[in-house]
């Protein structure tokens, strides 16, 4: 059974492979240089997100492994979708809600403390450290990494996927407080975010295929299906 779902997988990647791999290049192009950027830019002031006894959780370094599983999920968004509508939809909104995050970290840049890492060699202590390095505590409200999780959500919400995708993203967000990289503030915000982008894909989307002469929709109920 494992291995004819694999197979059902392997064959589901093959669907309209060719966009796949236009948006998945374009989706991390457009991260790199937008987070990097404002990531690293020099600013004179960086704001504080409000603390919450969320944010007191214990530092747990072994679940860097679970903060970094968003790359996975974000690759199965892609990859699993069944139509080249569906491809081209969710490019749309991961564009947007990127774009909403990148101006709120352009116009509200912020900054969080970092707890000391434990002195450890643990290969997850070196992992966290390596993250840090590699991510200054900036550009930190409303979170990237949610925003990704709630899109990949809403573009599964009506199949089967939903409740194990949306258990994965839960697990995802709490790996962030836990890892220090984000607070409790930027998890509802990074929501908000990645919602309105996938919504706003959406009626984009609807709005551009509907008939000047009508008034109709073309947009059939198959063509939702991811």
């Amino acid at each position: 059974m494992i291995t004819d779902r694999v197979r059902g997988l392997g064959r589901l990647f093959q669907i309209e492979w060719k966009p796949k791999a236009t948006t998945t290049l374009a989706i991390l192009a457009y991260w790199a240089l937008g987070y990097f950027t404002l990531n690293r830019l020099d600013v004179e002031e960086r704001f504080a997100i409000p603390r919450t006894p969320l944010d007191d959780a214990p530092l747990l370094p072994w679940t860097i492994l679970v903060y970094h599983s968003l790359y996975v999920i974000c690759g199965l968004g892609v990859w699993m979708h069944r139509s080249r509508e569906a491809v081209w939809r969710h490019l749309l909104a991961v564009a947007l809600a990127y774009s909403i995050n990148f101006i709120l970290f352009a116009i509200f840049p912020t900054e969080i403390d970092r707890p000391p890492l434990p002195q450890s060699g643990s290969i997850w202590v070196w992992a966290l450290g390596l993250t840090w390095t590699l991510d200054a505590p900036h550009t930190c409200f409303p979170s990237l990494h949610v925003s990704n999780c709630l899109v990949v959500v809403c573009a599964y919400w009506r199949t089967r996927w939903r409740c194990p995708f949306l258990l994965w993203i839960v697990l995802i967000c709490a790996s962030t407080i836990t890892v220090r990289q984000h607070l409790f503030w930027d998890i509802p915000s990074g929501a908000a975010v990645g919602i309105v982008g996938y919504l706003a894909a959406r009626r984009i989307l609807r709005g551009e295929r509907r008939s000047p002469q009508t008034g109709s929709s073309s947009v059939g109920g198959a063509s939702e299906q991811t």
